[in-house]
């Protein structure tokens, strides 16, 4: 619904409201921006590594799952044959 587009521009979940010290709130949208908010302002244990170059290696893959993870909900979810095909195909 609209209201949901103008929290999530995506159209896709999680989205999380952050309360601000002034009283007002800032909307989060995509998991890893999400993901990587919570590690850096919530504390215990990290959700990532520290070393950079694994970090890295984590961050591809998050992308890479991502991508593949949309491109089969959009085969799976395709109106008609001739999408799927074009889909699978793609």
């Amino acid at each position: 619904p609209d209201w949901f587009l103008a929290l999530s521009p995506t159209g896709k979940v999680p989205v999380l409201k952050v309360r601000q010290p002034n009283g007002g709130e800032a909307i989060l949208f995509e998991s890893v921006v999400i993901c990587e908010y919570l590690n850096e302002t919530q504390g215990g244990a990290a959700m990532y590594p520290d070393d950079a170059l694994l970090h890295a290696r984590h961050r591809a893959w998050i992308e890479f799952a991502t991508q593949t993870f949309a491109e089969g909900w959009h085969f799976l979810h395709a109106k008609d044959m001739a999408t799927a095909g074009a889909r699978r195909a793609g």
